[in-house]
Order: C-alpha cells, then structure tokens, then sequence
C-alpha cells in the first residue's frame, strides 16, 4: 500500500537565509556549494521539513517526543545532501550548514522504501527530521492525523534498528535505553 507523505511550505525567513548565504558565498572557492544553495530555493525538490530536537533530560525520562521542539527547517539538496537553516522561533533564521553523510542520505532512502506500494505502513503523513544531537540518534518523523511513525537513520545506536517503522512508544523506549546507557556508561560513546 505505501505511504503518502507531504512537506510544509517553506518559511519564507528560512528561504531568505539561504539566499542570503548564497549570495554571500565566494563562489571561486565553492562553486558546488553555491550552486546548491541557489537550486534549493526555487527548486520542488527541495521538500522543506521541520528539524526537531529532543533534550537528553527528556530521552531518559521516556518521554523524548513529547518534548520534541522545532530547531530549524531541512531542505534536500542534490548529491543526497541536506541544507539546514536555523529558526530560533524569531522572525530570522539563520543558515546553518550543508550536511552530507548517512543521515542525510538515509532520509532519501528511508522515504522512497516508506513510498514503495508494497510496503505495510498507510497513511498519509508530514515529514520531519528528528535528532537527539548528544545520543547520535537521528530519525525520519512522519506525523500523521491518525498517529505518528518514526523511522531510526543508520547508523541507529541499539536497541534501535535503523529503517525499523517505530510507534511513538517504541521509539520513546528505545531512545530511553541510549540516554541511560550513556548516562551509567559515561565512556561509552553511541555509534555515528
């Protein structure tokens, strides 16, 4: 059956940011760089979706989505690369950075397996980027009018199984276990 997904419109505070950095950019030193930035503006393809954040106090107390808070907006770029803008919650963002790397890439890929017509999840969902940045866990959040899916991104510390469809709960478990396990094992660092 598969999944549909939709993106928010993009703030317009977030696409100025990016054109601002574009415009900023010496292109004869990165000319890639650039380039990408200015694509992403104008570009459908570029798919805005919120970046939310989970304070580590949360993820040990089991209740890490609830206390989920939008940090910013994500916009894909080409090359499996993601643009990141920050948004404080004022009326200016601020660019933050190309990414490049598993993350970035496994959200393509984790969207176009969730999309596969044979695939058990249904429903129609918002798409966001979800991170606990000290726990090195990062996840596709699919939030929907019926309940939320959220998908963990490789490299996932265990207990989490990377691409796994998670219910709230699971993932709320699963991310409690990182945040104690780190937590008793100061020296223990989750994988990247």
């Amino acid at each position: 059956m598969g999944i549909s997904t939709r993106f928010e419109p993009a703030p317009q505070a977030s696409l100025l940011a990016i054109k601002d950095a574009a415009d900023h950019m010496d292109e004869s030193d990165l000319p890639a760089l650039a380039a990408t930035l200015r694509a992403t503006q104008t570009s459908d393809a570029a798919r805005p979706h919120g970046v939310y954040s989970i304070p580590v106090d949360a993820a040990r107390d089991g209740t890490g989505l609830e206390h989920a808070v939008r940090t910013g907006w994500r916009y894909f770029a080409p090359d499996n690369r993601a643009i990141e803008v920050h948004d404080d919650g004022s009326e200016t963002h601020r660019f933050g950075d190309i990414n490049s790397g598993p993350f970035a890439e496994g959200m393509h890929d984790a969207l176009e397996a969730l999309s596969d017509p044979s695939h058990d999840a249904v429903g129609e969902f918002v798409v966001s980027f979800l991170r606990v940045r000290p726990l090195n866990v990062f996840a596709l959040w699919l939030r929907g009018e019926d309940g939320d899916q959220i998908v963990p991104l490789a490299p996932a510390p265990a207990p989490f199984e990377p691409n796994a469809l998670l219910t709230p709960e699971q993932f709320n478990a699963a991310l409690q276990a990182v945040a104690l396990d780190v937590r008793d094992n100061p020296f223990a660092t989750p994988p990247r």
